[in-house]
């Protein structure tokens, strides 16, 4: 299959394991080269990378980052330009689910979850924008969004589905105002 993103170079958070390997497994397999963000396991991430590389001949490089912390997240985008030479489309996917009721959870399990996820996809889409806007460039930002923000069965989720509807709301004003610059954002 085809898709167009052969010579691209993307970003993805949370890119070295469950579903954000899988999505840089993708892009890898589609002749993207691939900048994988983790916050822990060094070691595994870097083997992921390596394989990427190997199996797919794309360049393929990982780097450790915060996406709640804006001095991680411009230092991921500092070497995506070293590695890469800049990032075309940014896929927004680390996040953490906390499994807490509303009695039992506490502040910082709060903070964290809007930390990990919604803040993370806040900062993140900034540095991308403010970079490919400086640039003149076009670009994707894809936030991987949940069924949850809409509808959820599943108690002790209350953290992780405020953010998920945060990400929907982001994500829509992030549409809007990004469109004229020619960075498109989906969910």
């Amino acid at each position: 299959m085809d898709l167009g993103h052969k010579g691209k170079r993307v970003l993805v958070t949370g890119g070295a394991k469950g579903i954000g390997a899988g999505i840089s497994e993708v892009f890898a397999r589609e002749g993207a080269d691939v900048l994988v963000n983790y916050r822990s396991d060094t070691e595994a991430s870097q083997q992921f990378a390596a394989d990427l590389s190997t199996r797919y001949g794309i360049r393929a490089f990982c780097v450790q980052g915060d996406v709640g912390e804006e001095k991680d997240v411009i230092r991921v985008f500092d070497q995506a330009e070293a590695c890469l030479g800049g990032v075309d489309i940014l896929v927004n996917n680390a996040g953490k689910v906390y499994n807490e009721t509303l009695l039992d959870i506490t502040m910082d399990q709060w903070q964290r979850c809007l930390s990990d996820n919604l803040t993370g996809q806040f900062l993140m889409s900034r540095e991308f924008a403010r970079r490919a806007i400086a640039r003149k460039q076009r670009g994707w930002i894809v936030n991987v969004i949940s069924k949850a923000a809409i509808f959820t069965t599943t108690p002790g989720r209350i953290a992780y589905v405020s953010n998920k509807a945060g990400e929907v709301g982001l994500t829509h004003a992030l549409a809007v105002e990004l469109v004229g610059h020619g960075i498109h954002v989906n969910g």
